[in-house]
């Protein structure tokens, strides 16, 4: 099979026809939408990287809460200004492809984030936003306040996720970065009461589409993954001495990662770590509570990526399982107040940090004032 050669994980022999779908290669910078911060209220800030910085906002005019990914100020110097240019491309190409099989797939709403696009600032000739729907948190922040999920919970929302990272595979889209952080609950509209959520999957920073009948990436495009979650076959190419040109098929990467991601929601501590240990052979809470979705973790979290089950062979388990008594399937109605304790948690931790700046500030005060007094 021929190697396909790939920047930022989008094939040469596709990218342009991929980058075409961002606004920014058909648009003059000058003449993209501008963003204007007094239609929203500014909220927490959600993360930090090399990047820039995603904040949650309250659209006032939407009467929305939305998502802003504002990137640092691109270059003046020509060529780095192209490779930044082009890797907001890459990210904004994939979001408007999420976007348009949310709005065109029947029932795909509940899988993905509207994505509004992307915009510049009114007073800054050089940033770039992109702006996206928001929830109300994160998995991971539901997992951080002590939720766990139980078997019945655990299938239902594992197979919404799957449903999505399945529909994604049918278009050709990994995602590459999946992990709780990256998983948005938002709440469905439509029954409010129940305090039913969506499992919206999130951040194709690094993510990837591929050409029609191509299922292999070069390792070439792999940066900024989280280990904790990369397949073995993913964290290979990371080490000295590995193949310089090798390839994996990023739609079963996606599918190791979402097993690690379930191991979290019955248990924070679990990990790879654990799994290297035997965990699915040996452990009593497996083996007990979470018998019925056992067989689905030893076919997800195979190491030998020719074993691995894909999203085809998940959904086929969900639907031979449907008559079996044992496996029954539970939607969580708890979330919400785990989100309301994490937020709670959330601003006592924000006192506490914002009580030690202060001391710190009167510390280095009084440190001031005894040098100066003693000149």
């Amino acid at each position: 099979m021929k190697k396909p050669n790939s920047i930022n994980g989008i094939f040469l022999t596709d990218r342009k026809a991929i980058l075409s779908n961002s606004q920014l290669f058909a648009t003059e910078f000058n003449k993209l939408p501008i963003f204007d911060p007094s239609a929203v209220f500014f909220l927490d800030v959600l993360g930090e990287g090399g990047f820039g910085v995603v904040q949650k906002a309250y659209d006032k005019i939407a009467d929305e809460f939305i998502a802003l990914k504002k990137f640092k100020k691109i270059p003046e110097e020509a060529a780095e200004r192209k490779r930044f240019l082009e890797e907001i491309m890459v990210e904004d190409a994939l979001l408007q492809n999420v976007e348009k099989i949310r709005v065109n797939t029947e029932n795909c709403h509940q899988y993905f984030l509207k994505y509004d696009g992307v915009f510049r600032e009114a007073n800054d000739q050089m940033s770039l936003i992109l702006k996206m729907e928001s929830g109300c948190a994160t998995l991971d922040n539901i997992l951080e306040a002590g939720k766990v999920f139980s078997c019945a919970e655990l299938l239902y929302a594992f197979q919404k996720m799957v449903e999505g990272i399945a529909k994604l595979e049918e278009n050709g889209i990994a995602n590459r970065d999946v992990k709780p952080q990256n998983i948005i609950l938002v709440e469905d509209p439509n029954i409010k009461d129940e305090g039913r959520f969506f499992f919206k999957i999130s951040d194709f920073g690094i993510g990837c589409q591929l050409a029609k009948n191509v299922r292999l990436v070069s390792s070439n495009s792999i940066k900024g993954l989280t280990k904790k979650y990369a397949a073995p076959e993913v964290m290979k190419y990371g080490e000295e001495n590995s193949e310089p040109e090798a390839e994996y098929n990023p739609f079963l990467a996606d599918v190791y990662s979402l097993g690690v991601l379930a191991l979290k929601m019955i248990n924070r501590s679990w990990g790879k770590k654990e799994l290297n240990k035997g965990l699915l052979l040996v452990n009593e809470k497996l083996n007990k509570e979470y018998e019925p979705i056992l067989e689905l973790f030893k076919g997800i979290l195979e190491k030998d990526v020719e074993k691995r089950w894909d999203c085809k062979k998940m959904l086929k388990f969900y639907q031979d399982k449907a008559n079996d008594p044992k496996f029954s399937i539970k939607i969580p109605t708890d979330l919400a107040d785990y989100y309301h304790k994490w937020q709670a948690e959330l601003k006592d931790k924000n006192k506490e940090k914002k009580l030690k700046v202060w001391k710190n500030c009167l510390k280095n005060m009084r440190t001031f004032s005894m040098h100066f007094m003693r000149k």
